[in-house]
This record gives structure tokens, sequence and C-alpha cells, in this order.
């Protein structure tokens, strides 16, 4: 977070490593929010950057990678912080909803998270 790395560019040549990036960054960084009784299905990740840092590069590819996915998402700045150390950091939210977009996400990515793969399966199920 300290030196804003780029993906390497050899991800952005083939779309299977691509979805292999999001499917781990889902596996590592990643949260599935599946609440049935509410309607709510979407995976979420956060990352954390120094707040000095104009473009977080990393933010910035992935949003390059789900466009070539054709995944819709959203990028929110969720907070500032500081560190014990007293850096300033921003953590930013990727999310990514809505019912078609699940359901073409699953259709590119097997999370390598078991627990996350089953609870992202059956969140792609409960869509009609």
């Amino acid at each position: 977070s300290e030196n804003n790395p780029r993906i390497p560019c050899i991800i952005f040549e083939d779309l299977i490593l691509q979805a292999g990036w999001i499917e781990q960054t889902i596996a590592d960084e990643g949260f599935i929010m599946f609440y049935p009784h509410k309607y709510r299905r979407e995976v979420v990740w956060r990352r954390s950057f120094n707040k000095n840092l104009q473009i977080p590069n990393l933010i910035e590819d992935e949003k390059k990678i789900l466009t070539n996915l054709g995944i819709s998402f959203d990028v929110r700045l969720i907070s500032k912080y500081s560190t014990k150390k007293g850096i300033q950091k921003v953590r930013y939210h990727v999310r990514l909803a809505c019912k078609q977009n699940i359901k073409n996400l699953a259709k590119l990515i097997n999370i390598p998270s078991k627990r996350k793969n089953e609870l992202f399966l059956k969140m792609v199920d409960s869509i009609k």
C-alpha cells in the first residue's frame, strides 16, 4: 500500500489471467455478502493506501480488469484513518452487485477459498 504497486502487465494479456486475478483477490481480500432474506447479494473487497497517493494504481488496474471482463462495479472511498505509526491512510471498497452481474461473474471465476466459493455458488443458485 505504500509503494503503489501495479498489476503485472502479463495479467492484461489474457482474460483467463484477469479472471484468475479477481478470483484470487476475492479469496484473499474479499467478502461474499449474501443475505437472502434481505435480498442482498454482493461481492466486495477492500484495499488501503497512503493518503498522499493521487491515484492508487492497484485500484485503477482492478477497475480495468473488471471492465475487460464485462463486470459492473463501483468503487468508493469508505474511510480515512491513521496507523499506530501516524501514517495517514485511505480505504477503498470495490463492490460487485446486481443479479445479472453476479451470474456473469460466476461464469468466469471459481474462488479458491472453499468456504467463500460455496457461499458464492449458493448466492448464484438463489438468483432466479
